[in-house]
């Protein structure tokens, strides 16, 4: 005899029972109902979800899920911030004051949403007070006062102070002169009043003729790293008097041994090898120039090594003349300027040293397209613009200019297809620039 529950009438995994009087009965899973589970129990019937929240079951229980700014059990919570709609610029935070939103504006920034660069001190909600003849300038979004000589201080009120008082950052040397008047001597890395500053490559340096209280080198290194190696910088001479084309105006860049004895020096005139070689190249004055020395290939140039000179990157000179003559027991440095006659009179910038025989297009590429060349790292750069001595504030013959040229223009200054960046000036008025600054600061410094 066939049983009802051997038929299976439940459904959904139901249980059969059987009944003696009444046939069977079904013990439904949780979550079923009906004579035989055939009916599923929508568990969110009669849940309430408020703020268009969304009911759904999880693990045979209602949840609500909920709108973003709404929480609780059922979406019954705000939780949405006024600042949720509003969007502070430049670096800017919201906060909420008296259930509205405001943004908090980094230093340099103004404005409802911090949209506004403040590139002037008087711009500022408080502007600095520089007392005692000090004038306030705006640099990397900050205020900062520029003292006359010998005040200092945040607001130039204090009058002298000797290293006692003085704290010199980033491993930065504090030395008293003649007067216990102290200052910080930086490292090459670091720069500002007290060093507190990671020195960038965008400066240039300008040489006023006069004698300078530091020799500006570069750190020190083996000399087998010269076996081949490119030596490019910026140069721009501006010389008193205009001197014919054959008269040399003091070399601007020099190779030395770190007993100073030369072993490649150049000036406006060409280049110098050993003190004994010479490649003839000349530089016009006041107008920007980028020189380029490229030593022969190591391994391939021995027959004929061939050393090649580039100016405002296009070939110059090539001659033949041996490799330089490196042992591991040398170490050499990069000198700008001179201490001797003639002294070089002019600006230097991104004079730098490439353990590497650069092809001709990288040097075009650093000549003609400067902003991006010195914005991309290179492996074979091994001494940078950094790693020069920092210039103290109060050397009579040397003081660094900024920005730095290629902040100020994407290529070669001067030329009929460079544009100063962010301006449509015409060639003619890109050259007055650096002439500008010569006579400028000749005027001031004397």
């Amino acid at each position: 005899m066939i049983t009802y529950c051997q038929l299976k009438p439940c459904f959904n995994n139901g249980t059969c029972v059987e009944q003696f009087f009444n046939g069977y009965s079904c013990e439904c899973l949780e979550g079923f109902t009906g004579n035989n589970c055939e009916t599923k129990i929508d568990l969110c019937e009669g849940w309430l979800c408020l703020n268009n929240g969304t009911c759904i079951v999880h693990r045979n229980v209602p949840v609500c899920h909920c709108q973003p700014r709404f929480s609780g059990e059922h979406c019954e919570i705000d939780i949405s911030s006024p600042c949720d709609d509003v969007t502070c610029l430049n670096g800017g935070t919201c906060y909420v004051e008296n259930d509205e939103a405001f943004c908090k504006c980094l230093p340099g920034y103004t404005g409802a949403r911090c949209e506004t660069h403040l590139t002037k001190c008087e711009e500022f909600p408080e502007p600095l007070l520089c007392l005692n003849g000090g004038s306030c300038i705006v640099t990397n979004h900050q205020q900062h006062c520029e003292c006359a000589l010998g005040f200092f201080g945040n607001n130039c009120d204090v009058f002298g102070r000797s290293c006692a008082a003085i704290t010199c950052q980033g491993g930065g040397t504090c030395v008293n002169d003649t007067t216990l008047q102290g200052h910080c001597i930086c490292p090459p890395e670091r720069t500002g009043e007290f060093c507190e500053t990671e020195k960038t490559s965008s400066f240039n340096l300008y040489f006023n003729g006069q004698r300078s209280s530091q020799e500006v080198v570069s750190k020190d290194f083996s000399s087998t790293l010269l076996r081949e190696f490119t030596l490019c910088a910026w140069v721009f001479y501006a010389p008193i008097e205009q001197p014919s084309t054959d008269v040399g105006l003091g070399a601007f860049l020099q190779l030395n041994t770190t007993s100073r004895t030369p072993i490649l020096s150049i000036d406006n005139t060409g280049v110098t090898i050993n003190k004994n070689f010479y490649i003839d190249v000349k530089l016009s004055t006041m107008a920007w120039h980028h020189v380029c020395v490229r030593s022969p290939l190591y391994q391939a140039d021995v027959d004929r090594p061939i050393w090649t000179v580039f100016l405002d990157g296009v070939l110059a000179a090539n001659t033949s003349y041996p490799l330089l003559d490196v042992t591991a027991d040398i170490r050499c440095l990069i000198q700008l300027s001179s201490s001797e006659e003639p002294r070089f009179r002019g600006e230097i910038s991104l004079a730098q040293l490439y353990i590497a025989y650069l092809n001709d297009t990288d040097i075009a590429r650093m000549a003609f397209q400067c902003s991006n060349w010195t914005a991309a790292p290179n492996p074979d750069l091994h001494l940078k613009w950094t790693d020069f001595t920092t210039i103290q504030r109060n050397n009579p013959g040397v003081m660094a200019l900024y920005p730095g040229l290629c902040d100020v223009s994407d290529c070669l200054p001067g030329r009929s297809s460079c544009n100063t960046k962010g301006q449509t000036s015409s060639s003619k008025n890109q050259q007055v620039l650096p002439l500008f600054i010569y006579l400028f600061i000749y005027y001031i410094r004397g």
